[in-house]
């Protein structure tokens, strides 16, 4: 058993592990659970958290393992949690011009990840990032163009990044792509494009989007008026709590969208 344990352990391919974490990172999804389910793969393969450390540890002079060492130390994976050295191999990452190492790099300005906060750092990197075509750091410039984040408030460089994230399938792109054409901002009014983008992200099971569409059939917004869809929707989203609590709350009507 263990002869045949370490065969498995020779076997190991770092690339697999790259390409499982770029995928795992591809979009806006909680840290919480890209750990998660990268722990898993790194199980499945029989590897342990310290034996995979000490293989990317080894490809220094790789942007792209720089970055995901820098994940490692960022959440303790296989050696202690280090921000501070997260931060340093996130920044050599990007300087080397890898795009997720600048996504990540940029948002440890953001998340005091290693460091102080600074705005205006972000965007830039965000900006880097999202020019290479980095699909997260796409949503965060446009948030930051939104919300003004290090940058001045930009209503038609907001729309235009999430149209970017959008067209690929980010679900919360399209969202609020939604409340762009929903209320005309950055953007022509235009309900009918306001209802389109949200029901592509209501189909995928994207929980806000679904109340939103009720809504939209309840009102009669961009589709006919249809209580019987929009019951249907209201019932979807309700496996949600946290969209049940924020519809209550106002933040996904379409007269009352924050900014």
């Amino acid at each position: 058993m263990e002869l045949e344990s370490n065969h498995f352990q020779n076997k190991f391919n770092l690339d697999d592990l790259l390409r499982v974490f770029v995928k795992l990172k591809k979009w806006g999804r909680s840290d919480l659970y890209v750990v998660r389910d990268l722990k898993e793969w790194i199980f499945s393969q029989n590897q342990t958290l310290e034996r995979v450390f000490q293989l990317v540890s080894k490809k220094i002079h790789h942007p792209e393992f720089v970055c995901l060492l820098g994940y490692l130390y960022n959440y303790g994976l296989g050696t202690i949690r280090d921000e501070k050295q997260a931060f340093k191999l996130y920044q050599k990452s990007a300087e080397a011009g890898y795009p997720l190492g600048q996504a990540r790099y940029g948002y440890c300005y953001i998340d005091l990840i290693g460091t102080s906060q600074d705005k205006q750092q972000a965007f830039v990197w965000f900006k880097k990032a999202a020019e290479a075509g980095n699909i997260v750091a796409q949503i965060n410039l446009a948030s930051c163009y939104k919300q003004g984040r290090g940058t001045n408030v930009n209503s038609l460089k907001a729309f235009y990044w999430y149209q970017k994230a959008a067209e690929v399938g980010d679900l919360g792109s399209q969202f609020e792509l939604s409340g762009f054409y929903s209320i005309g901002y950055g953007i022509k009014k235009n309900s009918t494009m306001a209802f389109k983008w949200c029901h592509k992200a209501a189909l995928s099971g994207f929980h806000p989007a679904q109340y939103r569409i009720g809504g939209y059939c309840e009102d009669g917004i961009g589709v006919s008026k249809d209580i019987h869809s929009a019951i249907k929707w209201f019932r979807l989203a309700d496996r949600c709590g946290s969209a049940r609590q924020l519809w209550g709350y106002g933040l996904f009507r379409i007269s009352s969208y924050y900014f």
